[in-house]
């Protein structure tokens, strides 16, 4: 419901839901369904308590030493704070996640980290920093790629190799875009 845009339904679920997570004790459904709460009233223009929801999901997670769910968490936050230009007031929060996900070995995630991570630093004016988080970034996002290629590239076909070739260098735009380049 959420990621099809239906707050108002996805509010009611996790209003019907949440009762059974408390009841289990299940804390990373309740850190999730804190996000979920978030991302409704983010979407639904009550920014007061998308906040109120994020920093509760923060202080479970945190709490109960639940890295997973903290880090989700954090990117869920980042991202709603970056959309509000107040990605700065994250900074901390993103360090701390890093430092977890680096721990954990959890690319994916660490990887959307890094790229908030790096607008962090950049809205700072710590150039140099955002430079060097956006160079991991790219090699992520690079290797991901390579992955993708070197796993199916003994089947793959001349288009397929092309398009292949085509997403590695949009990534490399992509990424010298971000540099401002």
């Amino acid at each position: 419901l959420l990621n099809s845009g239906k707050y108002d339904l996805a509010l009611a679920l996790l209003v019907r839901i949440e009762p059974h997570a408390v009841a289990h004790g299940d804390l990373t459904w309740l850190v999730q369904i804190c996000n979920g709460y978030a991302q409704c009233y983010w979407h639904l223009n009550q920014p007061e308590l998308a906040v109120l929801f994020f920093e509760s999901s923060l202080g479970i997670a945190q709490n109960f030493n639940l890295s997973w769910a903290y880090c989700v968490t954090v990117v869920a936050y980042g991202d709603y704070l970056n959309k509000e230009n107040k990605i700065t007031e994250a900074f901390l929060l993103l360090q701390r996640a890093h430092s977890m996900l680096q721990a954990a070995n959890i690319a994916n995630l660490e990887e959307k980290l890094n790229y908030l991570l790096y607008l962090a630093h950049k809205e700072r004016g710590d150039c140099r920093s955002a430079l060097y988080i956006l160079r991991i970034y790219e090699y992520q996002a690079v290797q991901k790629l390579t992955r993708e290629v070197g796993i199916k590239g003994y089947k793959l076909n001349l288009s397929r190799n092309e398009k292949a070739r085509g997403m590695l260098i949009r990534t490399h735009l992509k990424f010298e875009k971000l540099a401002g380049w």
